[in-house]
């Protein structure tokens, strides 16, 4: 009896059935059932999380691969030459495109990357490919100004340019040279490449960009302050720790299982949760309360990473290196915005102010205190990006140039802009 109870059983009979024996088996199944609802709330099949992501993002849509923008064979390599020149430009301005063009981007990025070798375990057909960038920009809210799918694909082609300074995409060659102060360290440039290809592995630059595509999947159009201080569920779920942080990560991988995008085989196997651990990590360090400790650690890696560029190095590469190159990277190009030329930062500029207003409008209603700027004059866009770049992107951006020479050209964009920028305040 003790053996069959063990492999389950919710009763064992051990004389012909009665009333008794009926009344006692009918109670150990409710109570075998009750144990299983139990277990299931807790199960990765739980409703709990998707009833908590569908409260913010847009409502779900059937998405069909047919829906993605074609043309015919030779048109479509043309317009891919025009668009990866784009891509290949610290120029790049997504407002600029139509929809169809900034979905070909997102297609192209990932194309690059697929052609890296040692990426077999990664099965992707180009239905897949054009199902999970319709799903990711569908998740997107499109009223917001600033956190829309136009600032995912900006994030995400900041990435990729910058893996492909790094030498991480040996074939594309992007404009970084043509910038003097980036000229003059190319020696720098050429020996650090050695070490940052050690690092960061073809999937970890698969899993890069990813979370770069997939960082503000269903972003309200309010910051963590506001969600914090009107005490929203995902606050209290999150215990106001990097809350929209990691409500974009669970949204990533809830939107992936919803449409069935599952890029490996196994979502148990060992690969996959070092995929999934990659992508979280690195969208969690996009949460600008821990800007200034990672700032801190990127300054430290420099030296690891001069040691790592020797080739009769022995020190070994670790997940720690990994994981704070990925956050440097995808830190950067969260607010790559402010070091673009200065037409297309004044551009994002201006959208975020848009959203900044529609934030101060909501706490007024709400009876909170303001903590967004509601002035949109040109002089108050100037005080606000003159702070941003002083205390948050310069010290960012410096720190990673030392350790990938190649974006030294960044920080002097950065100068330039706040120079203008006084100009007009």
């Amino acid at each position: 009896m003790t053996h069959c109870l063990n492999l389950g059983a919710a009763d064992y009979l051990v004389k012909p059935i009665g009333s008794e024996v009926v009344k006692t088996l009918w109670l150990n199944v409710l109570r075998r059932l009750r144990k299983d609802e139990r277990l299931q709330t807790f199960s990765r099949d739980a409703t709990l999380a998707e009833m908590i992501v569908n409260y913010y993002t847009p409502p779900f849509r059937r998405v069909d691969p047919l829906d993605f923008p074609r043309l015919d064979e030779i048109a479509a390599q043309e317009r891919r030459v025009h668009l990866r020149a784009k891509l290949l430009s610290w120029s790049f301005s997504p407002h600029a495109l139509s929809e169809d063009d900034l979905l070909r981007c997102v297609e192209i990025v990932f194309m690059d990357v697929l052609s890296l070798d040692d990426l077999e375990m990664i099965h992707v057909s180009q239905d897949l490919m054009h199902h999970f960038i319709l799903a990711i920009r569908s998740s997107y809210h499109a009223t917001n100004p600033y956190h829309d799918f136009y600032h995912a694909a900006d994030v995400l082609q900041a990435t990729y340019y910058t893996c492909c300074c790094m030498g991480l995409l040996p074939d594309r060659t992007t404009d970084y040279q043509q910038f003097e102060s980036t000229a003059e360290s190319l020696g720098d440039a050429q020996s650090s490449r050695y070490a940052l290809r050690r690092i960061l592995r073809p999937k970890d630059v698969f899993a890069l960009m990813i979370a770069s595509l997939g960082h503000d999947v269903g972003h309200p159009g309010v910051n963590n302050y506001y969600m914090i201080n009107a005490r929203t569920p995902l606050a209290e779920l999150y215990n106001d720790q990097s809350v929209l942080e990691n409500y974009h990560a669970t949204s990533l991988f809830l939107l992936m299982r919803k449409h069935g995008l599952h890029f490996h085989d196994n979502d148990q196997s060992s690969v996959f949760k070092e995929f999934r651990s990659t992508v979280v990590n690195a969208i969690l360090a996009t949460d600008m309360s821990t800007h200034f400790d990672y700032v801190r650690r990127i300054h430290a890696q420099t030296e690891r990473i001069r040691e790592l560029s020797q080739p009769s190095s022995t020190v070994e590469v670790t997940d720690a290196d990994r994981r704070l190159l990925i956050a440097a990277v995808i830190k950067c190009a969260d607010i790559c915005n402010a070091s673009r030329p200065f037409a297309v930062a004044k551009v994002w500029c201006r959208e975020l102010m848009r959203e900044f207003a529609m934030q101060s409008a909501l706490e007024k209603k709400m009876g909170m205190p303001v903590s967004m700027p509601v002035d949109d004059t040109p002089v108050a866009q100037a005080k606000s990006q003159i702070d941003f770049i002083s205390a948050l992107a310069m010290p960012l951006f410096a720190a990673v140039s030392q350790v990938i020479p190649q974006l030294q050209f960044t920080v002097d964009q950065l100068s330039a802009n706040k120079s203008t920028w006084e100009d007009i305040r």
